[in-house]
């Protein structure tokens, strides 16, 4: 679409981007332009008109939050009762007569409202009429990690302490104000064909004692787990394989961001195609679920290794 601009706007005094535009467009062009992000997803291709609609969250969301914490206005085309489509615009101001509409676009997703040609997007509390002062700044650098562990060493009850141990970690850092507001993580549960679970790991580089945060995450992740994790040599859902962030490395936040984001594999295939279905988890999952994955996750009749639980 050519609905993809990115660029100030003086008279919401907030950040617009049109519809149609990309995330990793947008990372850029607030980045480069202003040095602000918003902390959207890691799939470079996805359109922000439903990553936002949807709530939005990427590796800066345990940081920053979700996307719709920064989104001030929504510009939507709505049909009335008699079918004539008209436009409005809605912000979070307490006095705009429309705030129910930008309220149903922080994370009410479905398309059921209209559709969205423009979001302004400006944290609250932000003061002033500097672009570069509206919205949060990343980090200047992250430590990127990426590990495995086979399927071939995983039992029903291993598997279940991995998920466990993630789940028991978030719930337990569930509240912002400790330094684990830096680290954010995402768990992969691949079908069994994929040959490996893996696990990725963001942390600001910049905060004092990063690869101790790093190394207690990992260890609070593994406790209790006799299957030593390796290097990540093949592709995790829809990333691909990433052995050298073993290290991890320290790298730039925008590099960080286009390389998560442009060496997918699976989405890169111009001949794939996808199903999801999500789901926000306030502590960690129940003994059900998890068995439920467990179940589907090692099944015989289904051989697709890019099938995932991605937690």
């Amino acid at each position: 679409t050519r609905m993809d601009r990115v660029y100030f706007d003086p008279d919401k005094n907030a950040v617009c981007v049109e519809a149609g535009s990309q995330v990793l467009n947008v990372y850029e062009r607030m980045y480069r332009t202003w040095g602000v992000t918003i902390p959207a997803g890691t799939c470079f291709q996805v359109g922000v008109g439903g990553h936002v609609s949807g709530g939005g969250w990427g590796l800066l969301c345990r940081q920053m939050g979700l996307v719709v914490d920064h989104l001030y206005g929504v510009e939507v085309v709505c049909v009335g009762a008699d079918g004539t489509a008209t436009v409005k615009v809605a912000t979070r101001e307490p006095n705009d007569p429309n705030r129910d509409l930008w309220w149903a676009h922080t994370g009410g997703g479905g398309g059921n409202f209209g559709v969205v040609t423009r979001f302004w997007f400006r944290s609250p509390g932000a003061t002033g009429t500097n672009p570069a002062k509206l919205l949060p700044q990343p980090p200047a650098e992250v430590l990127l990690h990426a590990t495995a562990w086979p399927w071939a060493e995983m039992t029903k009850d291993r598997f279940a302490r991995l998920v466990k141990n993630f789940g028991d970690w978030h719930t337990k850092n569930i509240k912002s104000g400790t330094v684990n507001d830096n680290l954010t993580s995402v768990l992969w549960l691949n079908h069994k064909s994929a040959g490996y679970i893996g696990l990725v790991t963001q942390v600001d580089a910049t905060v004092p004692d990063a690869q101790k945060i790093l190394d207690d995450y990992l260890g609070a992740i593994t406790a209790g787990l006799d299957v030593a994790n390796e290097p990540m040599t093949t592709p995790m859902g829809e990333v691909a394989a990433m052995p050298q962030l073993a290290g991890p490395p320290r790298m730039p936040w925008l590099q960080a961001a286009r390389y998560i984001g442009t060496t997918n594999p699976t989405l890169n295939d111009p001949t794939f195609r996808s199903d999801f279905k999500s789901a926000y988890y306030r502590k960690t999952m129940p003994t059900a679920h998890i068995d439920e994955f467990y179940r589907h996750l090692t099944r015989d009749d289904l051989v697709n290794p890019t099938a995932a639980v991605q937690v």
